[in-house]
C-alpha cells in the first residue's frame, strides 16, 4: 500500500512537561565514581579502625599492640535502566520546528534517567543511622521547629562540624507546613523549580523534592545529612541515534547503568513524617 501523505503541518511552539528538580544525587558523595568507570562494576571501601586509649604507667611495659580491625564495605552497580524511541523522517518533515521538537524528546529521556537516580537515591532511608519516629502519627505547623532542632541535634550527635553542609531534605507536603508556620517564605517559585531549594536554618539547607519517599499511610521519609552520608557512581550514562534498519527514520536510544550505598549511616538521619490537615 502506497504512502498516505497527511497535509498536517505540526505547531512550531512545543507543549513541554514541567520537570521535577533533580537534588538527591547532587547532595551525595562521587569521588569513587571514577574508579568504576575505568575498572569495573564495584569499589570496595575501606573503614579505618577504632583506635582504643588504655592507661600508661611509667616504668611497666605495655601490653601488645591492638590489631586495628579495618572494615570493607562494598559500592555496587545495581541499576540499570534505557530507553528507546523512533522519530520518522516524514513526520520530522513536515514540522516546522523538527530540530526543537527532537532535542524536546532528548531532554526528556535524560530527565527520567536522572528522575530515577533521584528516586533511587532516596530510597536509601532504610539504612540511615537514625530514624526519628515522632511525627509519624502527625506533624502540623506545631511542629516545626521542634523538627528542626531533631535535626540539627542528630548532626551533632555524629560530630559533624559547624562549617559541614548539612541538607535537609523535605516534601511538599511538610514544606506547607514550614510557610504556614511562617518559618520559611514562601520563595520564587521558578528558583525552587530549577534548584529545590527553598532556605537555610539552623545550619541546615533545606530542599524540597517531589522524589521524598513516601508510603501508604502518608509518612514522608525526609532526610538529614551530608554529602558524606551516600556515595553515588555512574558507570555508564549515553545516549546515540542510529537508522532504524527497515523504515526512514531515528532510533534514539540511551542506557544508564549506577549505584548508591550509604557508606557514613551515622551522617544519615531519616525523619518519619507525617503531615496532618489543619483548619
Amino acid at each position: 500500500m502506497p504512502y498516505e501523505f497527511i497535509p498536517e503541518i505540526v505547531h512550531a511552539k512545543l507543549l513541554e512537561e514541567r520537570e521535577k528538580a533533580a537534588i538527591a544525587v547532587k547532595h551525595c558523595n562521587r569521588e569513587y565514581e571514577g574508579d568504576i568507570k575505568s575498572k569495573g562494576d564495584r569499589v570496595k571501601i575501606l573503614t579505618p579502625g577504632e583506635v582504643e586509649l588504655f592507661d600508661y604507667v611509667r616504668n611497666e611495659d605495655m601490653g601488645d599492640p591492638q590489631l586495628l580491625d579495618d572494615s570493607a564495605q562494598y559500592l555496587d552497580i545495581t541499576e540499570s535502566k534505557a530507553f528507546q524511541y523512533y522519530l520518522d523522517d516524514v513526520d520530522k518533515k513536515q514540522m516546522d520546528k523538527a530540530a526543537a521538537f527532537e532535542s524536546a524528546h532528548i531532554r526528556n529521556a535524560a530527565y527520567k534517567l536522572a528522575d530515577y537516580a533521584d528516586q533511587f537515591v532516596f530510597s536509601k532511608y532504610t539504612d540511615a543511622g537514625e530514624t526519628i519516629t515522632t511525627y509519624t502519627s502527625a506533624f502540623t505547623t506545631a511542629d516545626v521547629l521542634g523538627l528542626l532542632a531533631k535535626a540539627d541535634a542528630a548532626m551533632r550527635r555524629a560530630n559533624v562540624p559547624e562549617s559541614e553542609t548539612k541538607y535537609l531534605e523535605i516534601s511538599p507536603e511538610v514544606y506547607v507546613k514550614f510557610v504556614l508556620a511562617k518559618i520559611l517564605e514562601d520563595t520564587d517559585n521558578s528558583k525552587t523549580f530549577e534548584t529545590g531549594r527553598v532556605g537555610k536554618l539552623w545550619g541546615l539547607d533545606i530542599y524540597v523534592s517531589n522524589n521524598i519517599h513516601s508510603d501508604n499511610d502518608g509518612v514522608h521519609y525526609c532526610l538529614v545529612r551530608t554529602k558524606r552520608a551516600i556515595a553515588y557512581a555512574e558507570q555508564l550514562n549515553q545516549s546515540e541515534v542510529i537508522r532504524h534498519p527497515k523504515r526512514f527514520g531515528d532510533i534514539h536510544r540511551g542506557l544508564m547503568l549506577c549505584g548508591a550505598k550509604v557508606v557514613v549511616p551515622k551522617e544519615l538521619i531519616c525523619i518519619a513524617v507525617n503531615p496532618s490537615k489543619e483548619t
